[in-house]
């Protein structure tokens, strides 16, 4: 990471992109479906109409969210060398 310190604010803000998402695509999904589905309303039963604008919305969260999940392994690889680097 070139700027560790920017890291909080990139954390925040992907968070905030992450809970936007989520957010919107809950609430398109819902004002069109309402209580009526009960599978995946995502991706399972809507129809085609709205399938798509629905995908559109959750593969970014999932993009964000995958990034996220990898930073705890870069941590972690950046601590072991550390650790290696102070031992040697």
């Amino acid at each position: 990471m070139a700027k560790p310190e920017d890291f909080p604010k990139a954390l925040y803000l992907s968070m905030a992109a992450e809970l936007v998402l989520f957010t919107i695509t809950g609430a398109v999904v819902y004002s069109h479906t309402g209580t009526i589905l009960t599978t995946a309303p995502a991706y399972g039963s809507l129809i085609k109409k709205y399938a798509q604008p629905a995908a559109a919305f959750t593969l970014p969260t999932i993009i964000i969210v995958g990034i996220l999940c990898k930073q705890p392994v870069v941590a972690s690889e950046s601590l072991k060398s550390s650790l290696i680097r102070l031992a040697v």
